[in-house]
């Protein structure tokens, strides 16, 4: 008898320990989860959720999606999903990614700073002021208009800034957060996208379906 009472107070702890609160396997994470918990995830895939409330439009490359309380991550593209289609703006997805962390620190914006001093030389250089009359005089064929990169699209600028904001500002700005932080660097988070899908609402008919590259 006594064994019997002790086999099942040994199944009952083991099913509550099954059943602790907390995410269950396969639960997506909120943005606002991931980012209180992003030190420790650095290089583990998670399944996370958010709205999407910006496609990159040069090649659908990223996305941003933000949970209730407004906080925001980004998501690259993985390597198994061509691009993220501009249809999904407004929408609510589900992501299978990577985390993956940069660390900014004096190093990092010392060479951000000699690729902007370089990108001012080389604009300089391709100043070309005419002295020849006759050549100001010869026509100029128009080039093709280029479509302005903005800056949280260019691969050396970390986060998603304001890409009207002098570089030279954030660059100071970062180091001030660097000297704040006491380690010498700070940690910026991003998302490599594996799959994703969109979210349907529970009861609703429309299924959802695996999207890894289009």
């Amino acid at each position: 008898m006594i064994k019997k009472v002790l086999f099942f107070a040994m199944l009952t702890l083991l099913f509550a320990a099954c059943n602790t609160t907390g995410k269950g396997e396969g639960e997506a994470m909120t943005v606002g989860q991931f980012l209180e918990e992003a030190e420790n995830l650095v290089d583990q895939t998670i399944s996370i959720e958010g709205t999407v409330t910006h496609v990159c439009k040069h090649g659908g490359k990223r996305l941003f999606i933000k949970d209730a309380e407004d906080n925001e991550i980004k998501v690259e593209s993985g390597e198994s999903i061509a691009q993220f289609d501009a249809t999904l703006e407004g929408t609510d997805i589900i992501v299978e990614a990577i985390v993956k962390e940069l660390r900014i620190d004096e190093a990092y914006l010392q060479e951000w700073e000699a690729e902007l001093a370089a990108e001012a030389a080389e604009a300089a250089a391709d100043t070309v002021e005419v002295t020849d009359p006759e050549a100001a005089a010869e026509p100029v064929e128009a080039e093709e208009p280029t479509e302005e990169v903005p800056a949280e699209e260019h691969p050396e600028m970390p986060g998603k800034d304001d890409h009207h904001s002098d570089p030279y500002v954030k660059i100071q700005k970062y180091r001030e957060e660097i000297a704040a932080s006491g380690k010498g660097y700070i940690s910026q988070y991003w998302l490599e996208a594996v799959s994703y899908k969109e979210k349907v609402a529970e009861g609703e008919a429309v299924a959802t379906e695996e999207k890894p590259a289009k």
